[in-house]
């Protein structure tokens, strides 16, 4: 029999087959390549208009600032034309709260209470005087008690004013609350 050697065209068939992977992967490298420039210049172009963006927004947020900058001192202004209102309006109510509570002193102090000193912090109202009698500073007492401007009066001292027996006066200090009206 005669013996065929078939090495030579197996070697041939492998080197055929090794060609066509490599041109195979060149050809894969080269598109992944070319896919990879295609992408990088997809993304630069892509940053590049965003930046460019970007600054057209920040020049804008400049412009926009600098036409802000008014009305912020418009608000700035107006709050301090609004803190100043209020404080006219509660002088003004205070103004009138004086004139009724002076008002209201003056008809519910009974005969015999002489007023020497008011005083007022806040809502905290302290009058302090003489009077003939202790019945006479209960009496100014029960008035204040009845009046609508002054609530919740409070004796917080009475003592003997003068030093003659005859004529003793007493010496007192009442503090109340002021009522609030809006």
């Amino acid at each position: 029999m005669t013996e065929i050697n078939l090495l030579p065209w197996r070697e041939a068939l492998r080197n055929a087959i090794k060609r066509e992977f490599l041109i195979v992967v060149t050809i894969i490298l080269i598109l992944v390549v070319f896919i990879l420039i295609i992408g990088m210049s997809f993304i630069k172009s892509k940053m590049q208009l965003q930046s460019e963006i970007n600054i057209t927004l920040q020049k804008n947020m400049r412009l926009l600032e600098k036409k802000i900058s008014p009305i912020k001192t418009i608000k700035t202004e107006l709050s301090n034309v609004a803190a100043k209102q209020n404080a006219l309006e509660e002088l003004q109510s205070e103004r009138m709260f004086m004139v009724r509570l002076l008002e209201q002193v003056v008809y519910q102090t009974p005969s015999g209470v002489y007023l020497t000193r008011l005083d007022k912090k806040g809502v905290q109202l302290t009058f302090e005087g003489v009077a003939e009698s202790n019945v006479r500073v209960s009496e100014f007492m029960q008035k204040i008690a009845q009046s609508k401007w002054i609530v919740e009066p409070h004796l917080m001292e009475i003592k003997v004013a003068g030093d003659q027996e005859d004529s003793k006066s007493y010496y007192f200090k009442i503090t109340a609350r002021r009522v609030i009206y809006n």
